[in-house]
């Protein structure tokens, strides 16, 4: 973890920060001043200048006014690329730190996509700021549309109109040119992903995100208006092809011997490519709801405030059954390491009762479960393989498990099954 000392009186030189919009706000959050509102738009919390990049609310401190469409910002990168030293005036600027505060700075979470870092100040508060770049953070040989944040801003402020349990993390400052969020600090907390190979009880986890998740979906349902607002075709791309294609052809995926032999056999498996292709078709053509698109557990905290769902930039129009599904596909894969089928179907069942209650039945038992064992699959074989199928034998049992469950899914959650 990198930690560094910075102060207001020694800033960047070569940063120069935009000017601060008259009438965005105080210089500290603990004390609003003049112009601040009350009460805040659903999901924004602090002293918050905020615009919500997509038009689906307008809010901002001051004075309400037009937000823009996403199509009418900047697609180009930001034109300050935020680090260790200007961070701190950033948030200054921002009107989230007093001048001359000396702060903090740590890296904060996996930061595979975005640039995300922590700021603590000496009084204890503490920030997250994620800024969105073209390249992505810790896979520069892919690029996408910087929007994307944009995205999140909105997923985050729509899911918060429908979520009684605050899933959601509470924005405090969001920049839309200059691709930057803002967030609270949740602290060190335990992940979902960590949890689930454990024997912790994580029913109420599981039905609070499954019951966020179905409510956005059944308040998005059919709306048309959100199919070209979320409109977000670079990392959808990249993410199913991360799903249905790069696990299922040639590659060089780092794969203990034993496994890789398993991989080429799915290749080889006609009906199986058959099955995956017609998912994925399915998955890039259905825009009936609006989806988070990546609830894995290590997007999901369990804090002192509830359980949270994190990272929305990949979210879209798309196909109910594929947030469900991929959560699904993680309780598999920690049953398969636990070796442990009841936990399995105890903990869907909770996951699917939570969603059901949210979403009724948007979402289609068998695809959800076929999705499940391409998740399975793909965090076998893929790129982003897990802590789950670490040994071969496990592995090899996911292979397994997952090609069932796409072939042959189970028709209730009493035969979901390990193979």
């Amino acid at each position: 973890m990198r930690r560094k000392r910075f102060s207001r009186q020694n800033p960047s030189p070569e940063v120069k920060l935009p000017p601060r919009a008259v009438g965005s706000g105080p210089a500290s959050p603990a004390n609003p001043g003049p112009g601040a509102p009350t009460p805040r738009p659903p999901g924004f919390g602090g002293d918050c200048h905020y615009r919500d990049p997509l038009g689906l609310t307008v809010a901002s401190i001051g004075a309400a006014r037009e937000a823009p469409m996403a199509e009418n910002l900047r697609e180009d990168s930001p034109t300050i690329a935020l680090n260790e030293d200007s961070v701190v005036d950033f948030l200054c600027q921002r009107g989230l730190i007093p001048p001359g505060t000396p702060c903090a700075v740590e890296s904060a979470g996996d930061g595979n996509i975005n640039w995300v870092r922590r700021v603590r100040a000496p009084d204890g508060q503490s920030w997250i700021i994620k800024q969105a770049r073209e390249q992505l953070e810790k896979f520069p040989q892919y690029r996408a549309d910087t929007r994307r944040i944009l995205i999140e801003a909105s997923w985050i402020r729509h899911a918060a109109t429908v979520d009684p349990d605050h899933c959601c993390p509470t924005i405090l400052d969001f920049d839309p040119d200059q691709r930057v969020l803002v967030l609270e600090d949740l602290g060190t907390c335990p992940r979902l992903d960590h949890e689930l190979l454990s024997t912790r009880d994580l029913t109420s986890a599981l039905e609070t995100i499954g019951g966020l998740l179905g409510r956005v979906h059944q308040s998005t349902q059919d709306q048309a208006v959100l199919r070209s607002k979320f409109r977000n075709e670079d990392m959808r791309q990249l993410h199913f092809a991360h799903i249905f294609e790069l696990p299922f052809g040639d590659n060089d995926f780092p794969l203990p011997q034993p496994v890789r032999e398993g991989a080429g056999n799915l290749r080889d498996d006609e009906p199986l490519q058959r099955r995956i292709t017609a998912l994925h078709q399915q998955c890039r053509d259905e825009e009936l709801v609006l989806v988070h698109a990546d609830p894995q557990p290590g997007n999901i905290l369990l804090s002192a405030q509830g359980t949270k769902l994190l990272d929305a930039e990949i979210a879209h129009m798309g196909c109910a059954a594929l947030d469900p599904g991929l959560l699904l596909g993680h309780l598999g894969l920690a049953a398969i390491a636990l070796k442990d089928e009841s936990s399995l179907r105890r903990r869907a069942a909770a996951l699917w009762r939570g969603y059901s209650e949210g979403a009724r039945d948007l979402a289609a038992w068998e695809t959800t479960v076929q999705i499940a064992g391409v998740e399975i699959l793909r965090r076998t074989i893929g790129a982003a393989r897990v802590a789950a199928v670490g040994e071969v034998t496990a592995s090899l049992t996911a292979i397994d498990t997952g090609c069932s469950w796409i072939s042959e899914p189970a028709a209730t959650i009493e035969e979901l099954e390990i193979r």
